[in-house]
């Protein structure tokens, strides 16, 4: 009887968890930062890359306009892609702003808002004078096939591989991912159709030498979300419901227009 009056007790506590948080936080509130650091990596245009010495982006005109609603000046870290979930784990950044999707092991150490972008397709990109036709899933059988690392290319074909047998070269950013397939070390390239559209708009007349099919698979389209560190969980809140005020004002939507997305 104790032991089921324990379980019941942890359910309820489980349960009422958002409401606790939002209790504590009203009870105590957490120091306020006149500044939010924000995590990204620079080489993902069109969503965070350098141009003329400075970062920009969707996303960095995002979270810009995040942190301007929210009242918050803000300065931006470029960082490796496979250090912005440590560095937001740790505080050292509290927010992340990379095109990243949301899984489980990821969300084991950070807080994913809501998505403000869905729909990214996953794409093969092949050599357009490749004797082999790839056109497929199936295709990749046996052969090599460049993701970017942790990138959601990667995570999705890293799932199927056991059923389509790959060997897989982790590059890390899309540009990489272009030229190595254009040096014949692979025989196809993964990424999402937004990052080709980019690599296209500044690399002119290069969509000649490609061949582009889609993965059709209902996980192939991606879905971004900005990430809040666990050390400033208070944070979600407001900046999920900025976001959703962005969808409503069309905010969002000049941002994709602008960036062709």
């Amino acid at each position: 009887m104790k032991n089921k009056t324990v379980i019941i007790g942890l359910a309820i506590v489980l349960l009422a968890a958002p409401f606790v948080r939002t209790v504590i936080l009203k009870m105590f509130p957490p120091k306020e930062l006149n500044t939010l650091v924000v995590g990204t990596n620079a080489e993902y245009p069109p969503f965070a890359y350098i141009e003329n010495n400075e970062i920009v982006g969707f996303d960095v005109d995002l979270v810009k306009e995040v942190c301007t609603r929210l009242k918050k000046d803000i300065q931006i870290l470029d960082m490796p892609f496979e250090s912005l979930i440590p560095a937001g784990s740790i505080g050292k950044v509290q927010l992340i702003a990379a095109g990243m999707t949301h899984t489980k092991e990821r969300a084991k150490k950070v807080l994913f808002t809501k998505p403000y972008l869905v729909g990214d397709q996953l794409m093969i990109v092949s050599l357009s004078d490749s004797k082999v036709d790839i056109d497929s899933l199936e295709d990749l059988n046996h052969k090599n096939v460049i993701v970017n690392k942790g990138y959601t290319a990667d995570l999705f074909i890293s799932s199927v591989k056991n059923s389509v047998k790959m060997n897989l070269i982790r590059l890390n950013c899309p540009t990489d991912g272009f030229m190595a397939l254009s040096s014949n070390r692979a025989d196809a390239f993964i990424t999402s159709q937004s990052n080709i559209a980019q690599f296209f708009k500044t690399n002119t007349g290069e969509d000649q030498k490609y061949k582009i099919a889609p993965i059709i698979d209902k996980n192939t389209n991606d879905a971004y979300s900005l990430i809040v560190s666990k050390k400033h969980s208070y944070l979600l809140d407001e900046i999920e419901k900025t976001i959703e005020d962005m969808k409503k004002d069309g905010t969002i939507t000049k941002l994709k227009d602008k960036w062709s997305l």
